[in-house]
């Protein structure tokens, strides 16, 4: 009988140190300030933050179109036999898309979105794009007073279809779905705004089309 108490204390210790100690390493892998993740560790261990009711590993989230904004060149959203697009017009310009993942966030350590990758769809025709670049950016609110927030960059994989900038640029008569894994999936806190910056630099003759964006992640409340 003392063996099963001491084995169900060791367990107990280990599970305590694990809730405290996981979340703080990956918050110092993603750049989270460590006070900041401390504090969301200890509402976790707070009697009414404990636990939830959900968990679910499959949830996704399609952006809407009309939220995605632009810079320079002409994008338009437009239908095709029902579906829609956001259509760059043929141009050799850059453009910058502004692409906002819109997740439910939680100020609890381990609680609301753990964001594990974002899926591209897109078409490149009648000729390659000069270059389709993308990047997941981070921003963390700043307290009163605080100075103007940096933007940080998790690092993140691609696809084996889209692993090289000749495989992303290229045009074809088939859909491009360009997946972006990230390397150290965050939970996402209330205090940081995720999005994608999609950088598509145009050849003269290239038409590229937005179709859709889905960000893939696990649930907890």
């Amino acid at each position: 009988m003392q063996q099963i108490y001491l084995a169900l204390l060791l367990v107990l210790i280990f599970g305590t140190l694990a809730t405290l100690i996981v979340p703080l390493w990956n918050a110092r892998r993603s750049g989270t300030p460590i006070r900041k993740q401390l504090t969301r560790v200890l509402k976790l261990i707070h009697t009414d933050q404990i636990g939830g009711y959900v968990h679910d590993t499959a949830m996704s989230y399609w952006v809407p179109l009309s939220n995605i904004t632009t810079t320079v060149g002409t994008w338009a959203i437009a239908a095709a036999s029902n579906v829609w697009s956001l259509n760059h017009t043929p141009a050799d310009n850059t453009s910058v898309l502004h692409i906002p993942l819109r997740l439910p966030q939680n100020s609890v350590a381990q609680k609301g979105s753990y964001l594990s990758s974002v899926d591209i769809f897109y078409t490149i025709g009648t000729a390659d794009s000069d270059a389709i670049t993308p990047v997941i950016q981070k921003i963390t609110a700043p307290a009163h007073g605080g100075a103007v927030p940096t933007v940080s960059s998790p690092a993140f994989t691609y696809d084996s279809n889209h692993d090289t900038a000749a495989k992303r640029k290229a045009n074809g008569a088939t859909m491009h779905k360009m997946t972006l894994y990230l390397t150290t999936p965050p939970w996402m806190d209330d205090d940081d705004y995720y999005y994608v910056e999609l950088t598509v630099d145009g050849a003269a003759t290239s038409v590229e089309k937005i179709y859709g964006v889905r960000a893939n992640f696990t649930l907890r409340i």
